[in-house]
């Protein structure tokens, strides 16, 4: 955990950089597991394994979470950014 003194603007403002690309990160791969999940689901139907009602009912919800959860960790972290980059100019504006 990055503890700053009052006086660390610069230490906060790249601390805040790099929680941006994590969660902007982490909002991506939300969407690749789901995907990959979805694909899952209904490869588990054409091969029979599963019932198309189930599957789709199933790849329906997996996508409803895959977007909530995803849309959230990727504008929290385009947030952080949009605020560490307002910081930074008005450090630099004086």
């Amino acid at each position: 955990m990055a503890w700053f003194g009052p006086d660390d603007v610069e230490g906060r403002i790249a601390h805040a950089f790099k929680v941006e690309r994590f969660l902007v990160w982490l909002g991506y791969s939300v969407a690749v597991v789901g995907v990959l999940a979805i694909v899952w689901t209904v490869g588990g139907a054409l091969i029979g394994n599963t019932e198309w009602t189930r599957a789709v009912i199933t790849s329906f919800g997996i996508l409803a979470a895959t977007v909530l959860s995803g849309a959230a960790a990727y504008a929290s972290g385009t947030n952080v950014g949009l605020a560490a980059a307002r910081l930074k100019r008005d450090v630099e504006k004086g």
